[in-house]
């Protein structure tokens, strides 16, 4: 709460609208304040000055109005606020969103409502993470990086080296019968294939979603991640970064497979930037799994000889420069 105090408030990206916070600190005796169409408002308000206001004024019915539109950060947000704030208060296990309250008329409890009301009773479970492979693999690294922006660090990694061939071996056979990492088991769920694995975590852990709420968000950030898987990774990776950095894995330097590579890759970048737009990550406002699935590659990329010639093209450096700022990246550092 301490955090979101200095972080949540301003809004980032827009500074022609003041911050809910720079309203709170300017009018802090106002007390009918009504923010429920934007229940993150609720939580900043909240944090801030020790009160919130919707229709109601009990803790239960606080939790039940930032689920309305399923904020899952708002939800635990408000539940830790509570937690430190009214230490002994005790939720409702049968509180409910009534039907009709609110845009959507959802009816409780949510899985959304329940997170919160375990984070209050201490009761909050964490679900048990395996991952399996190296810190190496650009994939590897993706869900890496993804639990680190949700927050997520006691999880169990067990590395599997592609580059020593243990992938192949019948051990890890066993988990992915194709040889291929990242697994990762979840509370006894396995899982195979990076984006099964990005959108099963992103939907059951909680923190700010990487898969985006609106559909043409979502649709260029699948573009993206289809774009790297059909076409970037064998030409970045096998064309580019293997002939500079480890031949030896690829059969050795392929002048020819090395010239396709560069112009493949260069024409993949284009085309991703183009979908990106105007927008500071790659499928809209806020960060999702396509820079996710691209920022391990381009780590790779920037330690070749074309590190330049790559962070030139038009917008990939503004974006690159935004992404290795971010302590998900910083912390995942092979």
């Amino acid at each position: 709460v301490l955090i979101c105090k200095e972080a949540i408030f301003v809004d980032a990206g827009r500074p022609a609208r003041p911050g809910a916070g720079r309203v709170a600190r300017r009018w802090p005796h106002l007390t009918l304040w009504t923010p429920v169409n934007e229940p993150l408002t609720a939580v900043r308000f909240f944090c801030l000055c020790e009160y919130w206001h919707s229709h109601l004024h009990d803790e239960n019915v606080l939790l039940c109005t930032t689920v309305v539109q399923r904020p899952t950060c708002g939800t635990a947000l408000i539940a830790m606020g509570l937690a430190w704030i009214r230490p002994h208060f005790v939720p409702r296990r049968d509180a409910r969103v009534e039907p009709g309250r609110e845009q959507g008329g959802d009816t409780g409890p949510s899985p959304h409502l329940l997170y919160g009301m375990t984070i209050l009773t201490g009761r909050a479970h964490m679900a048990k993470i395996t991952l399996y492979g190296f810190s190496g693999s650009t994939y590897v690294r993706t869900i890496r990086m993804l639990l680190a922006e949700k927050g997520v660090t006691d999880y169990v990694q067990i590395p599997v080296d592609v580059l020593k061939g243990e992938p192949k071996q019948p051990e890890h056979l066993a988990r992915h019968p194709f040889g291929k990492v990242p697994v990762v088991d979840v509370d006894g769920f396995r899982i195979i294939e990076t984006p099964a694995i990005g959108r099963y975590l992103d939907a059951t852990l909680p923190g700010a979603r990487l898969v985006p709420a609106d559909a043409q968000h979502a649709a260029r950030m699948d573009m993206v991640i289809g774009i790297i898987d059909s076409y970037g990774y064998g030409a970045l990776l096998a064309g580019v970064v293997a002939y500079h950095l480890f031949p030896d894995f690829v059969g050795g330097k392929n002048e020819a497979v090395h010239h396709a590579g560069l112009v493949t890759g260069k024409l993949v970048l284009a085309e991703i930037i183009r979908i990106q737009g105007v927008d500071p990550f790659l499928a809209g406002p806020a960060i999702s799994l396509a820079d996710l699935y691209l920022a391990p590659i381009m780590a790779y990329i920037c330690l070749t000889p074309h590190r330049d010639e790559f962070l030139a093209l038009p917008g990939v450096g503004t974006w690159w420069t935004l992404i290795t700022n971010r302590q998900s990246y910083l912390s995942t550092e092979p």
